[in-house]
Order: C-alpha cells, then structure tokens, then sequence
C-alpha cells in the first residue's frame, strides 16, 4: 500500500510511537545499553521525517489550525509556564510542590539540580502542548 492512501494523522502516529515507546519503556527493554542512544537517534530521526511528512498531507485550513494553535496557543502555555515558575519562587506551597516534583524525576544518576531543571524542560514542553492543544480545538470550533 502507498504512503499517499493513509490519512495525514496516521503518519504523525506511526512517526511518534518507536520514540515514545523507547522513551517510556527503554530500561525496560531487552537491549544492550549502549545501543539504547543509537537507536533514540534513528527514532527520533524516523519521527522527524513522518512529521514532515504529515505536514505535506495536511490540507491548508489544518495547516492553519496548527500555525495558529503554535503561535497563539504555544506561546500562553510558555507564558503561563513562566508565571507559574516565577510565582513558586514567591509562593512556598507551589514551591514545595515543585521540589517534590522535581525530586520525583532525580535517579540514580542525577543531582537534585539535573532532576530540577529535566522537570522545568517537561512542565515547560507539557504546558505548551496543552495550550497548543486548547488553541487547536478553539480554532475548529470557531472555524466550523
């Protein structure tokens, strides 16, 4: 079957899912250590290029919908993320709650700070996709 027949979702689908499965599952895997970075190389590599092609199948209104959706909803989710951040440093409750948080993400191999700063990466990255996410579901509402 060509690549053309599937539907534009299907490629973002099969593009996300070896990356998104070796970043949930890779300790847990039977592979050899050393192979684990080779190989989240090629995945991320693979996700890359089903992306791009995801974008050529998107018809113009959803390319629209996810310009729109990344710059508006993509830029209130980091907004909201500074906010966020810059409130804990004022207010101990959600301070505290971000320590333990962060503590939560610190391994074997990694410092307090390490573990501080790979949440500030995931609450930042989390937020943005969720304002993308609202923004994007805004814009066909409003578009239908």
């Amino acid at each position: 079957m060509p690549l053309t027949r599937l539907p534009a979702w299907a490629y973002l689908v099969i593009g996300l899912v070896p990356i998104v499965t070796l970043l949930t599952l890779g300790s847990a895997l039977p592979l050899p250590k050393p192979l684990l970075m080779p190989l989240a190389g090629i995945c991320t590599l693979w996700a890359v290029a089903l992306t791009v092609y995801h974008w050529k199948r998107l018809d113009e209104a959803a390319r629209a919908a996810h310009r729109w959706a990344w710059y508006w909803g993509g830029s209130s989710g980091l907004a909201l993320a500074m906010v966020t951040v810059g409130l804990s440093t004022t207010w101990p409750d959600l301070g505290a709650a971000f320590t333990s948080l962060a503590t939560y993400f610190q391994g074997p191999k990694w410092t307090a700070e390490q573990g501080h700063l790979f949440f500030g990466v995931v609450f930042t990255a989390m937020m943005q996709g969720l304002g993308f996410l609202g923004a994007w579901l805004f814009w066909w509402i409003a578009k239908r």
